[in-house]
């Protein structure tokens, strides 16, 4: 087997500790270029062979829509993503007009590889109104869901020691 070719990220988000995760998040996946204005991201989108493009919705000059805009218009054959700080349905169903999917910044952080890792459809299919498909609790995490480190999970010596030699049932945490 070949060595891996990166895809090429063009990431734009003017906050660095997000920038930071999000580059941490795509190690090995991708070669992540950052741009924290839409300015030299616009330069950058039309001379460079991206496949992807994550954007903020939030620049100062201008917005990470208007890149998708931009990268549609220009033939630029990368996928984009747009994400925002808070869940937003209005701009989620333009973003996916535009021919984006979008993500709420918690969100992206957890999916942004998945993304880059998929098979994605030709457009963003969810509905922008509903957050979470998912009708029922059951199975799987949520992006937004708090990872809470309770300690290391031990088994009480009468569970081991069961009659049917069977799995531990009752954990018990220390």
């Amino acid at each position: 087997m070949g060595p891996v070719m990166l895809q090429h990220l063009l990431l734009v988000e003017p906050n660095d500790n997000v920038a930071a995760i999000l580059t941490e998040r795509v190690r090995g996946l991708a070669e992540v270029h950052r741009y924290t204005r839409f300015e030299s991201a616009r330069t950058a989108l039309l001379t460079v062979p991206w496949t992807f493009i994550a954007a903020n919705i939030q620049l100062s000059d201008s917005d990470g829509l208007r890149l998708v805009h931009l990268a549609a218009t220009a033939h630029v054959p990368a996928r984009a993503l747009v994400y925002t700080d808070e869940h937003d349905p209005h701009l989620a169903h333009e973003v996916q007009q535009a021919g984006a999917f979008y993500e709420t910044r918690e969100c992206v952080q957890q999916a942004l590889a998945a993304y880059l890792q998929g098979m994605l459809p030709p457009t963003d299919r969810r509905d922008p109104v509903v957050r979470d498909r998912r009708t029922r609790l059951g199975g799987g995490r949520r992006c937004w869901d708090q990872a809470r480190s309770r300690g290391p999970v031990q088994f009480a010596p009468s569970v081991l020691s069961g009659p049917t030699g069977s799995y531990p049932r009752h954990p018990v945490r220390s």
